[in-house]
């Protein structure tokens, strides 16, 4: 970023919007009002059945909670943020799906109360990107979860 930002490359985002881990900042509920319009135009995206058939992507995972459980780390997975729509009972059983990968194969699932959705105010410019102060609510209940459940 620093070098675009140098050559006089301009995006939508810069050095003055994104943090030293490149996350990006600023992204405040009001400021998003400039997407709300994309975003409430969006389908909340779901993982299906299929993903808990898929054996490639399944070994990938299989293997990343192996190799980081051999070196005395933790896995930790979590649903994606996305909108708060209903649940069919096949998205039910893909959600229940993943989060049995995870805790079969050794590692730990951050399962919060809302799945990590949110209504579509609660978000950015994308289907994913939480505004920043539902980031920080979203953050706050996976510290909650980790206290609770994990760290203790």
């Amino acid at each position: 970023e620093n070098i675009l930002d140098k050559v006089g490359f301009k995006r939508r985002f810069n050095i003055n919007t994104l943090n030293k881990n490149g996350d990006m900042i600023k992204h405040t509920k009001s400021k998003s009002i400039e997407y709300k319009s994309y975003v409430h135009s969006q389908d909340a995206p779901r993982p299906t059945i299929d993903a808990c058939n898929d054996s490639y992507n399944l070994l990938i995972i299989k293997d990343y909670i192996k190799y980081v459980n051999n070196f005395g780390g933790k896995v930790f997975g979590i649903f994606s943020t996305t909108f708060d729509t209903k649940l069919t009972d096949n998205q039910k059983k893909s959600y229940e799906c993943i989060r049995d990968i995870y805790e079969s194969n050794g590692a730990y699932f951050i399962n919060l109360d809302n799945k990590s959705m949110y209504p579509k105010d609660s978000f950015y410019d994308t289907t994913y990107h939480l505004n920043e102060e539902t980031q920080i609510k979203h953050s706050l209940k996976i510290a909650e979860f980790l206290q609770e459940n994990i760290l203790n």
